[in-house]
């Protein structure tokens, strides 16, 4: 009788009793540690924002700047213009892509990134950075796009 008020009640947990997906968890976190991946992952976000520091300098007057934490580096555009701003976002993801590398103007650093992974990286964003110098140069960086412009994230509606 005393227990029947907790029979239309539904308990929820994260773990229950499976002890055994913390001790993954736990080993898991253990050989991250052991094997240093904090310090290679921020070693390799380090070089990807230098590599793209010297990229865009190479380029003279485009406006980018590499900003954010080593382990997410990322790009943000300065043009006097918002939605040239968006264009340029737009356009280096697609210049990005057709080079074969997967990015937005965020890079996601992980331990598999290897050496190689990082000059492929930037020698696409150079050859993408060319590209963005020439539709500033024209005045109108839409002309180039071949994907739709990309479109804004969440925000809030009230």
């Amino acid at each position: 009788e005393v227990m029947e008020t907790a029979a239309d009640n539904f308990i929820s947990s994260v773990y229950w009793a499976d002890a055994s997906a913390l001790a993954a968890g736990l080993a898991a976190m253990q050989e991250l540690q052991r094997i240093g991946s904090l310090a290679a992952v921020e070693d390799r976000g380090k070089q990807l924002q230098e590599g793209l520091g010297e990229a865009i300098q190479r380029t003279g007057d485009l406006p980018i700047k590499v900003a954010g934490y080593c382990v997410l580096p990322l790009l943000t555009f300065d043009h006097p213009d918002p939605q040239t701003n968006n264009q340029l976002a737009t356009l280096h993801t697609q210049e990005m892509a057709k080079r074969g590398v997967f990015a937005s103007t965020y890079h996601y650093m992980t331990f598999a990134h290897s050496p190689d992974d990082i000059r492929a990286t930037l020698v696409a964003a150079r050859e993408s950075f060319a590209v963005l110098t020439m539709a500033v140069a024209d005045g109108d960086v839409g002309k180039y796009l071949e994907v739709p412009e990309k479109q804004t994230g969440f925000r809030r509606l009230v």
